[in-house]
């Protein structure tokens, strides 16, 4: 039981990662990341990469994306 709260607590306490937009864009399979602007504020967002645009989840094109991070749930499980 103890060993399980530690477990909980790290992966909802990790680290963000910024990935600076000049080095590239997410995968494809990833669904959902956070995204900073050069406003500083970060957002949970998406990037089509069909048509290149950064998006919020409700659709909303995001101009001036300096850097983006994955989020825990940002890859789709995979079910065996």
């Amino acid at each position: 039981m103890y060993s399980s709260n530690n477990n909980n607590f790290s992966k909802e306490h990790q680290t963000v990662k910024w990935v600076p937009v000049s080095w590239g864009t997410p995968n494809r399979k990833v669904s959902k990341i956070l995204i900073r602007t050069s406003d500083g504020f970060v957002e949970e967002g998406m990037y089509n990469r069909r048509t290149k645009i950064w998006t919020l989840a409700d659709g909303t094109k995001v101009d001036g994306i300096t850097h983006w991070s994955l989020l825990p749930d940002s890859l789709p499980q995979i079910t065996i």
